[in-house]
């Protein structure tokens, strides 16, 4: 009888481990799906949905009530359709091998252990990406008609001269054009690039005033915290994105109305051992000419933007 041989890291290459190793990098670097944004298993390829177009106030329908005496007839109305909105879930993956050498000797777990990082740091990567393109996309746009549009405050990163910047009075202006008649949206969530964020932070270190008026109006930063609430402006968390947010924009949702909602996909053919809501796959073989182990990983899912007020987003201004 021929004893299987089991080669020192052969453990590690187990599709399971692989798998929960990878999610558990993944999962909570989702910043966009962290508690906000609704998560939901679509049946379908396709998905679509309807969005309003304008509030009540605003639709070019809207007919004002009439006073009714006898033999009076009422004020006939209709209103604005929705409009339909549609998205094509896309897969997004990569492959990565692991040479039969990395398996046969132990100093191959290193090689291992980095391969499997940066897979799960490169899928990340892009996900988050593709979040902020479609939120930055799809929710309201920064006009020039409106406050944060018609500012005259610098940039956050101008420290000296005449206008001097000032990133609180910036969120207050964006918390101000959140606010539309005839919709709840208001102000929660401001998402900036981490060179902006960075830039608030120093702007709040320096503040001369007393800890204890900085504490109670503007926030006290936390160097290693990524986010920072600003109590002046409602308790608005600003929050440090790597990617997503163009240096110099700024994207501010409302954490109680998602604007959007992440579909994903399951399929059967390629089940996981760990219950995800990401559309996260993952495949495992051998390369029969090479003997190399091979791992074919990847996301099916799409993003729809249904609120856009309940979201605003400035490419610029910051």
């Amino acid at each position: 009888m021929v004893e299987k041989v089991v080669l020192p890291n052969e453990q590690f290459l187990q599709k399971d481990f692989v798998e929960a190793r990878i999610l558990r990098i993944m999962e909570p670097e989702l910043e966009w799906l962290t508690g906000f944004m609704p998560q939901v298993q679509s049946t379908a390829k396709a998905v679509w949905t309807t969005k309003e177009v304008t509030s009540a106030k605003s639709d070019a329908k809207r007919r004002a009530p009439r006073l009714r005496t006898a033999g009076s007839k009422f004020v006939k109305m209709s209103i604005s359709q929705l409009e339909e909105v549609s998205t094509t879930l896309a897969t997004l993956g990569l492959q990565m091998t692991i040479d039969e050498d990395a398996v046969r000797y132990a100093e191959g777990i290193d090689e291992m252990q980095r391969a499997y990082n940066r897979a799960a740091y490169w899928l990340l990567d892009q996900v988050n990406t593709e979040f902020g393109a479609a939120l930055t996309g799809g929710v309201y746009q920064v006009a020039g008609s409106d406050n944060f549009g018609g500012k005259t405050t610098p940039a956050w990163s101008v420290k000296t001269g005449e206008n001097i910047r000032d990133p609180v009075e910036d969120l207050m202006l964006l918390a101000q054009d959140m606010e539309r008649d005839e919709y709840p949206y208001g102000l929660t969530d401001v998402y900036v690039h981490k060179q902006n964020y960075w830039e608030l932070m120093h702007f709040l270190k320096n503040l001369q005033v007393t800890t204890e008026e900085k504490k109670a109006i503007w926030g006290m930063p936390d160097i290693k915290a990524p986010q920072i609430s600003i109590p002046v402006v409602g308790n608005v968390a600003v929050h440090k994105m790597v990617n997503g947010v163009v240096e110099g924009g700024i994207l501010g949702l409302d954490r109680r109305f998602p604007a959007g909602t992440f579909y994903y996909a399951r399929n059967p053919k390629y089940p996981t051992t760990t219950d995800n809501k990401i559309g996260f796959h993952i495949n495992r073989f051998e390369d029969q000419e090479t003997h190399d182990t091979v791992f074919q990983m990847w996301l099916e899912f799409g993003i729809l933007v249904k609120e856009p007020y309940a979201g605003i987003y400035a490419s610029s201004g910051i």
